[in-house]
């Protein structure tokens, strides 16, 4: 019973998280990658650009979680660089994968036809660039939330390397994922606090 009243603690307290998850893969798949319909090389390009899908819900969780923190302008920097950094990269993923279109190309067809096709290399550019951009906004993100002591100074760490070691088309700033469920799993440590007092405090903290 004691286990049970626990489990159900939990999910009340933490049911805006697999919400938040639910609703972006739901969109993902059905307002975005339903609209291509793609084989070859341009798979891996449409796999690529939804990244953004993912780290949209990341970004509303860690700010939810870390409570007036959240108002901290190097941390919503951090946030804002990350995430117009993925929009970039979505975007430049999407003009290769409109450029490839029905065309079912290898890696090898892709680097020898691809040049041709108007938006094929401007697109990996912008999808090059705006990577790079989201792993230094993921950096600045990690580091902003270890200064606010929300996390430990060997999960940033973990966070950072993560980051940077993770190739940047298969997930630029991968090591949010991991700060965002430490950050989640020391506030699940804490005792609730009364929405009135979390509201007096960001106040406060806006004020400053």
């Amino acid at each position: 019973m004691k286990n049970l009243l626990q489990l159900l603690q939990l999910l009340r307290r933490w049911w805006p998280i697999a919400a938040l998850l639910l609703v972006s893969l739901v969109v993902q798949k059905t307002l975005f990658e339903s609209r291509y319909d793609v084989s070859g090389h341009a798979v891996g390009h449409l796999s690529s650009s939804t990244t953004i899908f993912f780290a949209t819900p990341l970004v509303v969780i860690l700010l939810w979680v870390l409570g007036a923190d959240r108002f901290r302008p190097s941390i919503l920097a951090g946030c804002v660089v990350w995430l117009v950094g993925l929009v970039g990269v979505l975007l430049g993923n999407v003009r290769v994968v409109d450029a490839i279109g029905s065309s079912d190309w290898t890696l090898e067809e892709a680097d020898r036809l691809g040049p041709a096709r108007p938006g094929y290399e401007s697109g990996h550019d912008l999808a090059q660039w705006a990577s790079f951009v989201a792993v230094a906004g993921a950096l600045l993100l990690i580091a902003a939330v270890w200064r606010r002591g929300a996390v430990s100074g060997r999960i940033a760490v973990v966070s950072a390397v993560l980051s940077v070691l993770i190739p940047p088309w298969i997930f630029p700033g991968a090591g949010v994922v991991v700060l965002t469920f430490a950050v989640v799993h020391r506030r699940q440590r804490q005792p609730d606090v009364p929405m009135e007092s979390r509201a007096l405090e960001a106040g406060s903290v806006s004020r400053r």
